[in-house]
């Protein structure tokens, strides 16, 4: 039984986790969300190459890099105090005792 348990409590914690991922992910303007959206697949975004990318938002290749670049660093910065923020860290507390 405790297996089973630990197996639903994982796919809650992904689940919770990706929601919470997804309302961050939100907060991006829509670029942003575009870029990252793209080159991982994620959140209804179709995955695409960086030569692909780089066609539909008229970057180069480079420019493709420096714009995940700079999104994930945006993305990193209202991590601090979001909701994933504050379940990652009540998850780290509990799991310890």
């Amino acid at each position: 039984m405790a297996r089973a348990e630990s197996v639903m409590f994982e796919e809650f914690r992904t689940r919770f986790s990706t929601e919470e991922l997804e309302q961050l992910f939100c907060t991006l303007i829509a670029k942003d969300r575009a870029i990252l959206g793209h080159i991982y697949g994620v959140f209804g975004y179709e995955k695409l190459s960086a030569d692909e990318l780089g066609l539909r938002e008229m970057l180069s290749p480079d420019g493709v890099t420096k714009a995940r670049k700079a999104a994930l660093e945006r993305l990193r910065s209202r991590y601090p105090g979001s909701g994933l923020h504050l379940w990652r860290e009540v998850y780290h507390a509990l799991k310890d005792i």
